[in-house]
């Protein structure tokens, strides 16, 4: 799991990344986002980018 501001990255084996806002009362994904393949990485944090290695690849998400 990583943090970046105000929410949590979290990136299951399965390859989906599931995006919150920590509350201790309750979990409420913003976003679950799926990669198609699975993974064993913890996502990487840099620069406002987001990356996320799998067995196959390595991919660069970025807000521009």
């Amino acid at each position: 799991m990583v943090s970046s501001g105000n929410r949590l990255y979290v990136t299951t084996r399965s390859g989906d990344t599931i995006v919150f806002v920590p509350d201790r009362k309750e979990f409420k994904p913003l976003a679950i986002n799926k990669l198609g393949e699975p993974t064993n990485a913890t996502p990487g944090l840099s620069d406002g980018e987001i990356f996320l290695r799998t067995s196959k690849a390595v991919y660069c998400v970025a807000a521009r």
